[in-house]
């Protein structure tokens, strides 16, 4: 059997179970292949018997037991960064990448010297590496309350070589001084919303959801932010499609004499939220 052959065999089989053939697309050619070029160029040769044998026992992972492909293959690409992922930290997302991406232009636009970055819920630390390979002289602070994403962070840290400092922290509470910039993906689902079936059974529900209609993490950071940020100083939130007005509100209540700005996301949802404070001269 032909490597096209077989892809084409599990994408059907996909569409089937109403499960997402772009994400059959990529196991097959993650299990296979260097990249996507690399499966163009040899679709058209025979698999080895071992290929198949592989490939077919991983495809059902997916097709039977509904794992994400990232738990399945152990890593995802973020920012392209190869970044390790298991079943009790949440995967990384693509909308993700786009606040990462906003928070550097807001970096080396407004912050001239190299400041202090304090990462809230770092889960894998994807955030915190992506902003380091960019920002090297950065101090890079993730924290996380999860043991688990700790361990995961240090990993990939060490992998992608990168020098972040990582450490335990209830949000702020362990965090000594004062902090120039603050970037958060925090939990954002309240629990009456909709959540793919995919998502629910397998990833960790203390990332995914919020009390409060989701505001729960953000205000309690914002609470906190307000005794340790600079007079300089920038907070980016990754926000639900939904919550712009809420967040706006709850941004005004803490920082009411603060600059707040929202950014849309390749969808044309606001997902991106920034306070920031950049015209105090030291």
């Amino acid at each position: 059997m032909k490597y096209f052959e077989l892809l084409n065999q599990l994408l059907e089989q996909t569409k089937k179970a109403s499960l997402e053939v772009e994400a059959m697309k990529i196991l097959f050619i993650e299990s296979n292949f260097l990249n996507k070029e690399d499966y163009y160029l040899n679709k058209n040769f025979e698999m080895k018997k071992g290929e198949i044998k592989k490939t077919l026992r991983l495809s059902k992972y997916y097709l039977k037991k509904r794992l994400p492909i990232q738990y399945i293959l152990g890593y995802t690409n973020f920012l392209n960064n190869k970044i390790f992922v298991s079943k009790g930290v949440l995967i990384p997302r693509f909308e993700t990448e786009e606040v990462v991406l906003k928070a550097l232009e807001i970096i080396k636009k407004d912050f001239f010297n190299n400041p202090r970055i304090v990462d809230i819920g770092t889960g894998s630390g994807a955030i915190s590496i992506a902003l380091k390979k960019e920002l090297e002289a950065s101090l890079i602070e993730a924290l996380d309350i999860s043991h688990k994403a700790l361990k995961l962070t240090r990993k990939n840290a060490l992998f992608n070589k990168v020098d972040i400092k990582v450490y335990k922290s209830n949000l702020l509470k362990n965090v000594k001084g004062k902090i120039d910039v603050i970037i958060s993906n925090p939990p954002y689902i309240s629990k009456d919303e909709f959540v793919e079936e995919i998502v629910l059974k397998n990833e960790p529900k203390k990332a995914l959801f919020a009390k409060e209609n989701g505001l729960y993490y953000y205000e309690k950071i914002l609470k906190e932010a307000v005794f340790k940020v600079n007079k300089k100083f920038a907070i980016i939130f990754e926000i639900a499609y939904n919550k712009k007005d809420l967040m706006l509100a709850l941004g005004k209540k803490y920082f009411p004499n603060s600059i707040i700005e929202f950014y849309k996301d390749i969808n044309q949802n606001d997902r991106i939220m920034v306070i920031k404070e950049i015209n105090f001269h030291v």
